[in-house]
């Protein structure tokens, strides 16, 4: 299974007006925000691997269009992933630094649990490691492995490329006989653009990644067998959802244009998390999330974390700061909600297309964020 991260001047709104007039969006940056605002969502995602599935994954460069909407599954594989803050999660204690898990739900025919720990800082998407239980047959069997791995250099932005590299040993014989299995990739944001899919369209930097993992058997000293595979997979990130869709080639291809894939996915559904794991039962921090989808037509959820019960307002303005609507002004309990907005202003009229900031206010914090309403 793959494991699926203001102030504006009127010059700024002049071009983002135009911008919007024109139908095309620039390239966006992914910063350290962006992938912490992925906390309290829950995602649906399909996927197809271990079969030769005949994919267009689109070429390099800017402003793209990868359109996924008429692509159908053969024998999808549905996995359900939550994100929230690692307090209080099992396991967390062994990742002190994680500020963000991604939980992975197993089928209801297995009795257990999946965990990745990340710590996302100003300048780097980090995987700490992962913890693994499950109950079968009566008995519990549980794992923890600390990795820290880059992920990526944060901010991530058009042209960026790195390294990552990792490797593993088992012992069968101490000092006589041993194996390593070591996997080295490289990372480059090759295209920008829109992936439109069944539930929206998002805009995107495209990730490339050529992989190779190498076994190398040692007995007494002397390498007596090594073997390589390389593969290429190319993985679609936007703001606030971390991956939308992910394309991986058939072992030991090495052509780009690939187009015959080994297996691919796609974002199905977006939800705020309204059930977490006992552990984890409140949020820990109040928090705004991205909206979805976004951009939208005709309507859009604005979900957001409350971690006591408190007084909120939430007001959708224009970029000029004129406030059009309000969404909510109460006293809410702690926990999980969302609003829908339709577009309409206080009169209940249709608004314009074009960019919009929503911002929640509490009597401890306000959080804003904008928006893109499509005609």
């Amino acid at each position: 299974m793959k494991k699926m991260l203001q102030k504006v001047s009127l010059p700024a709104i002049l071009w983002l007006s135009a911008l919007v007039t024109n139908s095309v969006l620039a390239q966006i940056t992914i910063t350290a925000t962006d992938l912490l605002s992925i906390r309290g969502n829950q995602e649906t995602i399909l996927l197809e691997e271990e079969g030769n599935y005949n994919f267009d994954s689109g070429s390099a460069g800017g402003n793209q269009v990868w359109d996924f909407r008429a692509r159908n599954f053969i024998t999808p594989i549905p996995t359900v992933l939550r994100f929230y803050s690692p307090q209080g999660t099992p396991e967390a204690n062994v990742f002190p630094d994680a500020n963000l898990v991604q939980e992975i739900l197993p089928p209801d025919t297995i009795d257990g649990s999946f965990y990745n720990f990340y710590n996302i800082t100003t300048n780097y998407a980090l995987n700490l490691g992962d913890s693994f239980y499950v109950s079968l047959g009566g008995f519990d069997t549980s794992f923890v492995t600390v990795s820290n791995d880059t992920i990526a250099g944060l901010p991530l932005q058009f042209g960026d490329t790195w390294l990552t590299a990792s490797a593993d040993t088992t012992v069968t014989i101490p000092g006589l006989y041993y194996v390593v299995d070591a996997d080295t990739a490289t990372n480059t944001i090759d295209a920008w653009g829109t992936v439109r899919l069944p539930m929206g369209d998002f805009e995107c930097l495209r990730m490339r990644v050529d992989s190779k993992s190498t076994q190398t058997t040692v007995a007494n000293g002397i390498i007596v067998q090594s073997n390589s595979i390389s593969n290429i997979e190319y993985r679609w990130w936007t703001k606030g959802l971390w991956e939308v869709a992910y394309v991986e080639s058939q072992p030991g291809e090495t052509d780009p244009n690939f187009t015959d894939a080994w297996g691919w996915g796609r974002l199905d559904a977006v939800m705020p998390i309204t059930a977490v794991s006992e552990a984890v039962e409140l949020p820990q921090e109040f928090n705004l999330l991205q909206n979805y989808p976004n951009p939208f037509n005709p309507e859009t959820t604005i979900a957001f974390e409350l971690a006591k019960n408190e007084r909120v307002q939430l007001d959708i303005y224009t970029l000029l700061g004129q406030k059009i609507q309000t969404l909510i002004n109460s006293e809410l309990a702690a926990g999980h909600h969302k609003m829908t907005w339709d577009a309409t202003n206080f009169n209940g009229d249709k608004v314009a297309a074009g960019l919009y900031i929503y911002r929640l206010m509490s009597g401890s914090a306000t959080q804003s964020k904008k928006m893109l309403l499509l005609h």
